[in-house]
């Protein structure tokens, strides 16, 4: 059938209304819609519950976007509930905290439809994370990105990974998880398999971090993307990398920018 892709990108100051949202979704849900991109809308959590009711017996649509929309806990777990066929969901931006990360939970248990989802900058903490590795099922990639996941969140996460996950893509930047969230990672990923591109970038991860890093380096063989931009490795943490880097074939991009990596740091790179 037909495809159609919906894009409403509003201004701040003029925000979506909830009947015209539904009533635009209703018709549009009709000729079989399979992207749906709504951001910057002020859409909160009753206009978010309006489109859920609309989505819910939706078989076309695969793409659902509603970055930035004042959406909180509510509204998520309205989406959560109906997003039964969806492929990939963006909640970037919005406020659903670690009880919105309960219904994303819930809907990733339901069924391995969802592959793809995105909740950077959505005040998630390690209680968030913690419902969300606990649930991962068949999802491909996930965005935490820019929460306070802190040390704890790399728990939760890390056990996930130790397990048999299809995971492949996994952004934590801006998470603060430290070298000890760091070490966490690094062991279970070790003997990971399915993980190619992770984020750290601004995490708070010193030269112990990159230590445990580089070792992990050193074993993993499919990983191909890692960016540590913005974190304090030192030339300490720069050697770790580089040993780790000179025993592993797989990885084909490394970022270390901004990481206090000298001149001392770079010349192992290029030993």
């Amino acid at each position: 059938g037909e495809r159609l892709e919906l894009v409403l990108t509003e201004a701040r100051t003029c925000p979506v209304r909830s009947a015209a949202l539904r009533s635009a979704i209703d018709r549009l849900c009709g000729a079989a819609v399979a992207e749906i991109v709504i951001s910057w809308s002020g859409l909160g959590d009753v206009a978010a519950g309006s489109l859920a009711k609309a989505i819910r017996h939706s078989r076309s649509l695969r793409l659902l976007d509603l970055s930035v929309n004042r959406i909180g806990p509510k509204g998520s777990a309205a989406l959560a509930g109906a997003s039964g066929g969806l492929r990939e969901v963006r909640l970037d931006g919005n406020r659903i905290g670690d009880l919105g990360c309960e219904g994303w939970a819930q809907a990733l248990r339901r069924g391995p439809t969802l592959r793809a989802l995105g909740l950077s900058d959505n005040g998630i903490t390690g209680g968030g994370a913690f419902h969300i590795a606990a649930a991962l099922g068949g999802l491909t990639e996930l965005d935490l990105s820019h929460n306070a996941l802190g040390p704890s969140g790399a728990v939760h996460l890390a056990g996930a990974l130790q397990q048999s996950c299809d995971l492949r893509v996994l952004s934590l930047a801006g998470g603060r998880v430290g070298d000890a969230g760091a070490l966490l990672l690094a062991d279970a990923l070790r003997a990971n398999v399915s993980l190619e591109a992770l984020a750290l970038d601004a995490c708070a991860i010193g030269p112990q971090g990159a230590e445990a890093i580089g070792a992990m380096l050193a074993a993993n063989g499919a990983l191909r993307r890692l960016t540590l931009r913005g974190n304090h490795l030192g030339n300490a943490g720069g050697a770790s990398l580089a040993g780790g880097l000179a025993a592993n074939g797989a990885l084909e991009l490394l970022d270390v920018s901004v990481t206090r990596i000298g001149r001392t740091g770079v010349h192992h790179f290029a030993a």
